[in-house]
């Protein structure tokens, strides 16, 4: 078989396990059922992954290389730094948010996750907090002109964001909390004497 059709794939397969997971939850789905969701045999699914949890570890690497790269595209679309955390926040937090609870086993899913792929969410967790480090250092002069240190600032606005979705049920009240997250984080920029470049 062919490399790029191997890849081809490899590629259904991680979709198809995304659409499963979601689903049926990680514990509940098997090989079987994402080979059948894939259209291939379960055969083909061993020979691309050793197991579930190979694949649900390819599967949070794809989520995050995806989303990174939505809010790249976003933010060059977007002026303000408000506007840039508000895009990281839709795009990361409340989508995140929104997927695991529209899954009937949403529980299982997390569990799955920091079981399986907690080095892959500790990976992207730096990615996303050095992108947002910087971007507001990009962004961002202090009073004076100089640049702005604010890796404090984008760990607190990362973690505070991602967060936020403990003791929420509901999409709207996630959208409110994200979004007293963000007055936060602009009122903590300004009383340090940091403004947009």
């Amino acid at each position: 078989m062919s490399t790029s059709i191997m890849e081809k794939k490899v590629l259904n397969i991680v979709q198809a396990a995304r659409v499963m997971f979601g689903r049926h939850g990680f514990t509940k789905t098997t090989m079987s059922d994402i080979a059948n969701q894939a259209g291939v045999t379960r055969q083909t699914v061993y020979n691309a992954f050793g197991s579930k949890d190979d694949i649900l570890r390819v599967v949070i690497r794809e989520i995050g290389k995806q989303t990174l790269e939505q809010l790249k595209t976003e933010w060059a679309e977007h002026g303000t730094i408000e506007q840039k955390l508000a895009a990281f926040q839709r795009i990361g937090p409340l989508s995140w948010f929104t997927e695991v609870r529209n899954a009937p086993d949403w529980a299982d899913i997390l569990e799955g996750l920091n079981m399986s792929a907690a080095s892959e969410l500790a990976e992207i967790e730096k990615e996303w907090i050095a992108l947002l480090n910087g971007m507001l250092n990009k962004e961002l002069q202090t009073d004076a002109g100089g640049p702005a240190a604010v890796q404090d600032v984008s760990e607190f606005f990362y973690t505070a964001s991602k967060n936020a979705k403990y003791g929420v049920d509901d999409p709207e009240d996630m959208k409110k909390r994200l979004a007293t997250i963000l007055e936060a984080t602009m009122a903590l920029l300004k009383s340090r004497g940091y403004q947009q470049a």
